[in-house]
């Protein structure tokens, strides 16, 4: 289960984090100050998922560009003279 949401495309792991955050957000202030379980155990779930999607979306975003910059430097025919 964990590979398969690591190996997701950004932009799917993107869309869903932004819902997740939507949803967290929304329930703030029926949390009243994180008195309330249920409300509160929604917000914490929501935003814990939400950055754990945006972290996995950023390493996927970063390991392609890396990809992409070594693949150009291997057919760039610049000097630095």
């Amino acid at each position: 289960m964990f590979k398969l949401i690591t190996s997701m495309p950004p932009f799917l792991a993107l869309s869903i984090a932004i819902v997740f955050e939507v949803i967290a957000t929304s329930f703030i202030p029926k949390a009243e100050q994180f008195t309330k379980l249920v409300p509160s155990t929604v917000v914490l779930v929501g935003y814990g998922v939400a950055f754990f999607l945006l972290s996995v979306t950023v390493k996927t975003m970063l390991s392609r560009y890396r990809v992409r910059d070594m693949e150009w430097r291997r057919y760039c025919t610049c000097s630095d003279d």
